[in-house]
This record gives C-alpha cells, sequence and structure tokens, in this order.
C-alpha cells in the first residue's frame, strides 16, 4: 500500500513538471518582449548623482543645472551608475548652455548722420579733431559733409561724439555679417594655392611644348584668382580694422519737397522758417481797410508793419530785421505742447535750424536758434500762444548778431501776441 502511494507521486510529480514546462514553452517571446518594452517607456528618467526620478520618455535629456545628458538603459534592471561610465558620455548641461562659438563673428559696422548745428565749419573742425584723436583719419571733406574712419573698437564712442555735436535729425548704422564670406575665401585661397603647386609640379615634369602651354594658362588662370581671393580678403580686413562714419550737417532730410517726413495736414506749420530761406515772404505792401483788424501783437520799436490781412501781419526794421504774425484755427482745441513739437520738429528738419535757447508754459512756447545760409549766419525766434480757438504763432528773423542784439524786445513782442 504504502509503495502503491509513493507510485502515485512520483507520478503526479512528473506530471506536474510536464505541464509546467509545455506552458512555459507557450508563451509568445514577441509578447514578451513588447511587455518588457512598456515597462521601460513607462519608467521613469534617472538623473545621475540623485536618488529621485522624474518622469519621462526614452532617449529624453535632462535639463537641470549641474544634471548630466546621460543615455537611457535599455531595460530597467540596466541602470548603471554614471561614474562607471565613460567620460565622453557625460556632458554636463551648463557646458552645453554657455558654450561659445569656436569663431567670433566679423561684423563691419558702418554709420551716417544727419546733424544741424549752429557752426558749421567749427563743427567739421571738431570731428577732424575727434578722428584723429581716436586713431582715425579723416578720408573726406566737402562742402557740409566729412567722412573719417575711425578703429572698429572706437565705433560706439565716435557715434556717440558725434551725435554731441548738434542735433540729430537722421541716423543710419549699419552692420554687416562677413563671418562666412571670410570663410569661404580662405577655403577657396587654400584651394587655389594647392592647385597652383600641383601645376607647378606638373609643369616640372611636362615634356611636350602641347602639355606645357596648356599647363602654363591653367597656372595663369589659378594665380590670377589667388591674387583676386586675397585682395578681397585684404579689403575686408581693412573695413572689419576701421569702421566708417559720414556725417552731413545742416542738411534737411529728404523725404518730401519740404523735407519734414509725411506731409502734414497743417500747411502752416511746414512754412515756418520760409523767411531764413526766401528773406521775406510776402513781397508786396498791404493795408487792411478800416475795419478790419489782423492779430493783435505790439510790434518793437523801429518796426514798420508793410503787409496786413485778417490772418497774418508782417513787419520789418530799417535793420534788416523780419517779423511775421500768423493766426490759425486751434483744431479740436490741441494742447499748446502738440503744436510745440510739430513746430520745432519741421524747424529742424525742414529748415535746419539749430535750435538754442527754449522755454515756455501751458500758455506760451519761445525758442531762438541760428542756421547758416550761403556762408553768413541768420538768427531765428519762435513764440508760439493758443487758446480754445486760435493758434497765434510769432516769427522773427536777420543777421544773427542784429537778432541777438533786439533778442529782449522780440521775446517781449513774442508774449503781447493775443492769441483768443
Amino acid at each position: 500500500m504504502l509503495r502503491t502511494i509513493l507510485t502515485c507521486l512520483a507520478v503526479a510529480a512528473i506530471l506536474m513538471q510536464s505541464i509546467g514546462c509545455a506552458s512555459a514553452m507557450s508563451f509568445d517571446s514577441g509578447k514578451v518582449f513588447q511587455e518588457t518594452q512598456t515597462v521601460v517607456q513607462e519608467s521613469p528618467t534617472f538623473i545621475p548623482g540623485s536618488t529621485s526620478a522624474v518622469p519621462g520618455a526614452i532617449g529624453s535629456d535632462v535639463r537641470a543645472t549641474g544634471s548630466f545628458e546621460l543615455s537611457r538603459p535599455t531595460l530597467v534592471s540596466n541602470w548603471i551608475d554614471p561614474s562607471q561610465l565613460e567620460a565622453k558620455e557625460i556632458r554636463p548641461i551648463h557646458a552645453v548652455a554657455d558654450a561659445k562659438p569656436v569663431d567670433p563673428r566679423l561684423v563691419i559696422y558702418s554709420a551716417s548722420f544727419k546733424i544741424v548745428v549752429a557752426d558749421v565749419a567749427g563743427t567739421l573742425r571738431s570731428l577732424q579733431a575727434t578722428a584723429d584723436k581716436l586713431g582715425g583719419y579723416m578720408q573726406e571733406i566737402g562742402g557740409s559733409v566729412i567722412t573719417f574712419r575711425i578703429p572698429a573698437a572706437k565705433f560706439q564712442e565716435a557715434c556717440k561724439l558725434v551725435e554731441d555735436s548738434g542735433e540729430v535729425v537722421d541716423r543710419q548704422v549699419r552692420a554687416q555679417d562677413v563671418t562666412e564670406e571670410m570663410r569661404d575665401l580662405g577655403i577657396r585661397l587654400d584651394n587655389a594655392e594647392k592647385l597652383r603647386e600641383r601645376l607647378l609640379e606638373l609643369l616640372k615634369k611636362a615634356d611636350k611644348v602641347e602639355d606645357t602651354i596648356k599647363i602654363e594658362a591653367e597656372l595663369t588662370r589659378v594665380v590670377e584668382q589667388i591674387e583676386q581671393t586675397k585682395g578681397k580678403i585684404r579689403y575686408l580686413t581693412s573695413q572689419l580694422a576701421m569702421s566708417t562714419i559720414r556725417v552731413e550737417l545742416n542738411s534737411p532730410v529728404p523725404q518730401n519737397a519740404r523735407g519734414t517726413g509725411p506731409k502734414l495736414p497743417f500747411s502752416w506749420v511746414e512754412e515756418l522758417g520760409d523767411g531764413l530761406v526766401a528773406g521775406q515772404v510776402q513781397q508786396q505792401t498791404r493795408k487792411l481797410g478800416y475795419f478790419s483788424t489782423g492779430p493783435k501783437f505790439a510790434p518793437p520799436a523801429g518796426f514798420v508793419r508793410y503787409y496786413e490781412q485778417s490772418t497774418e501781419v508782417e513787419a520789418m526794421d530799417a535793420e534788416g530785421l523780419r517779423l511775421r504774425v500768423l493766426r490759425r484755427p486751434n483744431v479740436d482745441k490741441a494742447a499748446l505742447s502738440f503744436w510745440q513739437a510739430l513746430a520745432r520738429k519741421s524747424l529742424v528738419e525742414g529748415r535746419a535750424l539749430a535750435v538754442g535757447k527754449q522755454e515756455g508754459d501751458a500758455n506760451y512756447y519761445f525758442l531762438s536758434g541760428t542756421r547758416e545760409v550761403g556762408g553768413h549766419s541768420l538768427g531765428y525766434v519762435l513764440g508760439i500762444k493758443r487758446s480754445d480757438d486760435h493758434v497765434a504763432v510769432f516769427e522773427a528773423w536777420g543777421p544773427k548778431d542784429q537778432v541777438e542784439k533786439a533778442a529782449a524786445e522780440l521775446r517781449k513782442s513774442a508774449l503781447s501776441v493775443d492769441a483768443r
């Protein structure tokens, strides 16, 4: 009986072992591989040097300061201590973020300015002295235009000094990156010089006249290419070393017929300073009728009104000073600051007026300035007052010394204008 029981147990054990083996062999190996891959994809990204993990996908980089770029292991059970990896497999992230180009960018800088100044000749001399002081030189000068070159390292400083010499009405700064062009020229030159050496070797070995002629012709072409490439490199090198600055003094900005930018809907603003150009505005005398009145103001002593209409008065004295008073509608009850800004911009950009003194408050604005015309310095005075209904403008101009002599009287007359 005992033997029978033992025999049954042995048979049962053999059967169970057979069933287990068959079951193991029946699993789909592809399914096992897929399940393994799924586990890997859903596993967290390991950060070397830490005891925690963050969610991530296979191959994702760790972008934390002080961490490393490390390839993900194939299986979860294959985590490797980063200290066991080769140095080339580990790179600090901050080294990538702070990396600088191997070659610095090669940039050619140049600038051009239009500036309004009170003394053109004196400013030209000053700019030439500035170029010499910064280690540069004057390249060209003619009329009221000067072009000079200065070391590239002094470009910003030179531009600042130019801007400080007067009132800038137009500024253009250009930067031309020639890094790739210089690199291409260097490669082209290197290849051409190597080709020249090969041609010279072939020329030494040539034993036929026909071959010699062909090699010499090709050699001539290559040598010419080398010289042209070297010339281009020399030119770009000189441009990189020395920046060019061009300054044009007292030249209106050429944007429209009057040089004041987009056409203004207020034509009288663009007409300010006409007397600086024409000498006088009205070429005839005119007096209003008995019941008509023009703009009200108190002219300086010695001035005679020779032209009057309801919105304009002109007067002059025996010394050559002239003045004009305008009265125009105050559109939309505009603030004084609006008319002040338009008038100043028009005079500076359109008339090349070098503004000197300025003063004013909420009720009036007053400025004085100078301009050179035909080698002579002219003085100019502008006063603006407003009411809700009208804008009143006072202008006076003439030889600079005469305007300066009568400055107090002209200011007093400008303040007397009635803008109602």
